[in-house]
């Protein structure tokens, strides 16, 4: 999957969250279209208490460049 390829290249870890094999499991028995709407705002807050927690920027993350590519052409 892409996420192992990005993996190799920045380095980093991957968290899985799932209803079952997975970092983190929850058993709310939603349709995975619910879940995935309400997983976000808590996967965002988790990575922006992390990223201040490590020291980093977290409307400058590093390497975004290498995987988003802005339509006009400006790296702001």
């Amino acid at each position: 999957p892409l996420c192992c390829k990005m993996r190799s290249v920045v380095g980093g870890q991957i968290l899985t969250l799932s209803e079952a094999e997975a970092d983190i499991i929850f058993a709310s028995h939603l349709p995975e279209a619910v879940r995935n709407v309400l997983y976000l705002p808590v996967l965002q807050l988790l990575a922006y208490y992390r990223s201040i927690a490590k020291g980093l920027n977290p409307d400058r993350p590093n390497n975004l460049e290498a995987v988003v590519k802005l339509a006009w052409g400006e790296n702001v």
